[in-house]
């Protein structure tokens, strides 16, 4: 990883040939990190002229300027927002509520470049950095070659970064006319308030169609059938119940209520019941025909008195049995799982212990990972260890923790692991 003073080059932007300065020579990119602090920034080299001497809010403010050892000028540095990446990534899928929000933000800012008397002149999405709502000019103040004024590179790049959806945004017309002078950039801000921010159709139309046709087609196929149960319910005899259910609707439960046939079936049932029920009624009413019916031959209950062992002594497991039973059953699941739960390997986990020492002895800090290189499942953000003691890392490269005591500040650095030495950590 190449380095310049306190910064650690990472990566270029690819943006080498895009920028020029006004001689004609090529500015390279990169994006870096100060190993001072941790913050990130991007690194500008070679640049042949003084940084500007007013800083533009809304732009990626300068930091500072570094002699380069080879005499081909200067290094510009300028800070970097946590989190922010640059606008590119949203190409042709930009929402059209963080369009707006850029619109303004940007508007804005080159509203205060032109009181500066400073011009970017070569805006394009890679030269945007947004996070949320919020975006910042990148490379404001750089003494290179306007290749198209700034109004029109902003009209193109929210052009391209709404993609299919510019057609359908409610205040394209607006944008246009500031962009070819008819507006101010506070009338473009009131075009902006007054117009209904909607999702254009082209992206999200088909899906809205489709969940409002699910939320009012299906109360109206669940509406009307609990009235035609309720209906056949109420209008048919409890004696066919299965017979509306058959049915296609009310016309054919109808004429089932009017037929009499219904009744004279449930009639014809309970004269045969009565038939059937003062058969036995007069036997026992008469007092000389019991004894003449029961006989000794068939005796209801036996004549000596009859041990009967009980049902829960026969086919009926103890308890303490079934107890045992479960028991074995458990430990058998458990030693299977035992047996057969993947474990993870000690082989798979091979890292890089770092000696962390906290000086004056006895105290003690908290170490939090900020920042993880390419490859490491560490959780960033979280509390990887307290220290004094040793502190794992799983991939070798540079991690930037934070260092956190009680009662004291917390500071931030840059650690190159392996780092055979340790790391000595002095509280003030």
């Amino acid at each position: 990883m190449e380095s310049l003073g306190p910064y650690l080059l990472r990566r270029p932007l690819g943006l080498a040939g895009d920028i020029t300065t006004k001689n004609g020579h090529p500015l390279d990119v990169f994006e870096a990190q100060d190993a001072r602090t941790g913050i990130p920034v991007l690194v500008y080299r070679p640049v042949q002229a003084a940084l500007p001497g007013v800083r533009v809010e809304g732009s990626l403010p300068w930091l500072e300027a570094l002699t380069l050892e080879d005499g081909s000028g200067t290094a510009w540095v300028a800070e970097l927002p946590l989190g922010a990446v640059p606008a590119n990534r949203y190409l042709g899928s930009a929402p059209a509520q963080r369009l707006r929000d850029w619109v303004l933000a940007l508007a804005e800012t080159l509203e205060r470049a032109k009181a500066a008397h400073l011009e970017h002149g070569a805006i394009t999405p890679e030269r945007i950095w947004v996070k949320g709502s919020k975006a910042w000019l990148e490379g404001l103040g750089l003494p290179t070659r306007p290749l198209r004024p700034d109004r029109e590179g902003l009209l193109e790049s929210i052009r391209a970064l709404a993609g299919e959806d510019w057609g359908g945004l409610p205040w394209k017309g607006a944008l246009e006319a500031w962009a070819e002078g008819k507006l101010t950039t506070a009338q473009l801000r009131e075009q902006l308030e007054v117009a209904v921010q909607t999702v254009p159709p082209s992206r999200f139309g088909p899906k809205v169609r489709e969940i409002s046709g699910s939320l009012f087609t299906e109360p109206q196929a669940a509406f009307p059938t609990p009235p035609l149960e309720g209906v056949a319910a109420e209008t048919e005899s409890p004696a066919p119940p299965k017979e509306p259910e058959e049915g296609e609707g009310l016309e054919a439960a109808a004429p089932e209520v009017e037929q009499p046939s219904p009744p004279k079936s449930k009639a014809s049932l309970k004269v045969e019941i009565t038939e059937e029920s003062p058969a036995p009624e007069p036997a026992p009413m008469r007092q000389p025909n019991p004894p003449k019916k029961v006989r000794i031959d068939d005796p209801l209950e036996p004549p000596f008195p009859v041990i009967d062992p009980g049902r829960s002594r026969r086919g009926v497991v103890p308890g303490w049995l079934r107890a045992v039973v479960v028991l074995l059953l458990l430990a058998g699941i458990g030693f299977l799982a035992y047996q057969y739960w993947p474990r993870s390997s000690s082989v798979t986990h091979q890292g890089f212990t770092v000696a962390f020492r906290v000086e004056p002895a006895g105290q003690s800090a908290r170490v939090e990972l900020l920042e993880a290189p390419e490859g490491s499942t560490m959780l960033v953000g979280t509390v990887i260890a307290e220290v004094p003691g040793p502190v794992f890392f799983d991939k070798a490269g540079v991690y930037r923790l934070r260092i956190r005591a009680d009662g004291r500040e917390p500071s931030e650095l840059l650690l190159e692991v392996p780092a055979p030495n340790g790391v000595n950590i002095r509280l003030r």
